[in-house]
Order: structure tokens, then C-alpha cells, then sequence
């Protein structure tokens, strides 16, 4: 999806207005369409064209999208799918019924924002972001014991042996499983846009992260904990252990980066330009942020005292650690109040930097 900051309510000068009532004129969009590319306002251009903004083909920018009815027959002339079921309304008359779940079709009709979604997936959204927010911050407050652990290890302190690791590493294992039972609640698919999206996009994309991430927790939980525990792992099983630990690694990576991409595609539907903008930076700027810290402790690394050099090289490291999960949390968190203020009023929240 590309960017979907602009978008005012004007088309160019001398096209098509939106007819009353937020019914299409013959073959042209219905009033309150925007673009899924550029978030620019379609409303009584002919489906047959460009869009204004982005030069992008009607038929592929309102996807998913009520795109047109007829009328003279009132007949959906849309490639639109029933907001409950998913079925195919092309075809049907906006005065009926959905043959598949029996919802009616002018519900379907009323655009793509998540105001109009389905209240089903609006609850399994609200409550798979409420977990994914929850298991963040139970990462945050491990990433500030691990740092507590590092110091104690390195002045020696009893209490930061194998136990504290054994624990940790336990909570730890705990903590992405509530993250990636949020993740696969929120990727739960919109029947509106059934059929409709690529089989490459984030939300497909998360959800393969997560499978790939929980199985590598899974197959290595022993060796990891036999690791934290004190126990040397070698052999087969420390090397497998490694390479689990890797992958496991990438597919967390992964996981971040396609929720960026799922939560600005999310953004577009509320719409909130803030998320949106801030999403297409945070693709980048979280892994810099992430890894900046490492670069803090160069000047100690020069320093006569190694544990001391050692112990600034940690802390640079979680400290960019630290910020890049807050900066993701307070991202994911204005998400979620816009799908919680919807569920609760039918409204997105009101928040500063939103979309006109």
C-alpha cells in the first residue's frame, strides 16, 4: 500500500460532484470512497478512470469498497463483499438481503472504514491489540530486569545467577505467547475484503512470523532453558539451539515490521493520518533506534576497566532496546483507541492529526 497522508474532500476542478444521499450517479462512485493508495476522496468519479491523486485505477483503489450502484436498477455494481460473510455482492439489488449470512446489503455499502466493519472483527481487532499492548509492556519491564541481571552479574552478586536467568527466560517465553496470540487475533481476516487482498500482504505476512516465531520458541524451550539454568549446551543440541535462537530472532523482526505496515493499512480505514505517517517512519527508524544503542558505548570500550566497558556495551544495548518498544507501544496504543472508541460508539476516537 503506499502512502495515504493527503486526501481532502475536493476532487480536481471540473470533475464529477458526489450525488445526494451517498449514491452513485450511473457507473460512478459512491459518495465517501477514498483511495487505499493516496487517501483521496472518490466520490461521483466514474469508475473507469484514474485517480486524481496517484493516477491508480479506480477498480484497484477502492478495493474492498462499495464502488457503484446503478440507479435505474439499484442493482451493487461494486467488487464489494458482504461486511459479515464475505460473499460477493455484485450483482445483488441494495434494497436486499445476503444470501449467504442474510445481512443486508446496504450495510455492505457503506465504505471501507472500520466504523463500518463488521462488530465481530471489530472485537477481535480491539482485543487482539489490548494483548499485544499488554505483552509489550511485560517485555518493557523484562528488558529492565535483564538490565538489573547484567549489572549484578558483573559485580558478582549472588542473586543474578542461573535462577534469575531460569526465570527470566521462562517470563520471556510467557510474554511472546500473549503477543503472538495477539498478533493472530488481529490479522483474523475482514470478510469485507475476502478475496480481495494480495497473498503477500502484512497482515499474511504477520501471521506467518508468528507461526514461525512460536515454533522456534517451542523447539527451543530446552535448550534454552537448560542455557539459563547454568548448564553448558553443546553438541547437536547447543548448535540447534543457535540456530533456533536466530531464527526466532528474524521472525521477531518480522513480526514488528508487518504490523507497521498492517497498522498504517489500519490507519487508512479510521482514517488517522498520525499512525499512518508515523508507521511509514517506524519501519525504518525502530530498527536504527533499536540498534543505535550500541554505538553509546564505544568511548567505555577504550577504558582500562573491562567489566565496566562490558557493562556500558549492555546498557547501551537495551537502552535502544527500551526506547524502540515504547515508541511501538505508543503507536499500536493510539491504534487501539480508535478501534475501542468504534466498538464502544461507532466512532473513532477524536485525536489530534487525524484525517479530515
Amino acid at each position: 500500500m503506499g502512502v495515504a497522508e493527503s486526501g481532502r474532500g475536493d476532487g480536481p476542478e471540473g470533475s464529477p460532484q458526489p450525488a445526494t444521499g451517498g449514491r452513485g450517479r450511473d457507473g460512478r462512485l459512491v459518495a465517501g470512497l477514498r483511495c487505499m493508495e493516496c487517501g483521496f476522496a472518490l466520490g461521483g468519479l466514474p469508475s473507469s478512470e484514474l485517480c486524481p491523486g496517484c493516477f491508480t485505477p479506480l477498480r484497484r483503489a477502492v478495493l474492498g469498497q462499495a464502488a457503484a450502484c446503478d440507479e435505474r436498477t439499484k442493482a451493487c455494481r461494486s467488487i464489494g463483499n458482504c461486511v459479515s460473510c464475505g460473499y460477493r455482492l455484485a450483482g445483488l439489488l441494495a434494497s436486499g438481503h445476503c444470501p449467504e449470512c442474510g445481512t443486508e446489503v446496504r450495510q455492505s455499502l457503506r465504505g471501507w472504514l472500520l466504523q463500518h466493519a463488521s462488530p465481530a472483527y471489530l472485537v477481535r481487532l480491539h482485543r487482539g491489540l489490548s494483548l499485544v499492548l499488554y505483552g509489550m509492556a511485560g517485555q518493557f519491564v523484562l528488558v529492565l530486569l535483564m538490565v538489573v541481571t547484567e549489572v549484578g552479574r558483573t559485580f558478582g552478586t549472588a542473586w543474578a545467577g542461573g535462577g534469575m536467568q531460569l526465570g527470566l527466560t521462562l517470563a520471556g517465553v510467557a510474554v511472546s505467547g500473549v503477543v503472538a496470540i495477539g498478533y493472530w487475533l488481529v490479522t483474523e481476516p475482514d470478510p469485507q475484503l475476502t478475496g480481495l487482498e494480495s497473498p503477500r500482504s502484512s497482515r499474511v505476512v504477520l501471521r506467518v512470523a508468528v507461526v514461525v516465531g512460536v515454533l522456534c520458541a517451542v523447539a527451543g524451550l530446552p535448550g534454552a532453558v537448560s542455557g539459563a539454568g547454568g548448564g553448558l549446551v553443546t553438541g547437536p543440541l547447543g548448535a540447534i539451539t543457535e540456530a533456533l535462537y536466530w531464527m526466532g530472532w528474524l521472525a521477531w523482526v518480522t513480526q514488528i515490521w508487518a504490523m507497521l505496515l498492517f497498522a498504517r493499512f489500519l490507519a487508512r480505514r479510521v482514517p488517522d493520518s498520525w499512525v499512518v505517517g508515523r508507521s511509514e517512519v517506524y519501519v525504518w527508524l525502530l530498527p536504527v533506534v533499536a540498534l543505535s544503542g550500541l554505538c553509546l558505548p564505544v568511548i567505555a570500550l577504550v577504558s582500562c576497566c573491562l567489566p565496566l566497558a562490558w557493562l556500558a556495551f549492555s546498557g547501551g544495548h537495551y537502552l535502544g532496546l527500551l526506547v524502540a518498544l515504547a515508541m511501538y507501544w505508543n503507536l499500536l496504543h493510539r491504534l487501539s483507541e480508535h478501534v475501542r472508541a468504534i466498538v464502544r460508539t461507532g466512532e473513532p476516537a477524536r485525536l489530534k492529526g487525524m484525517m479530515a
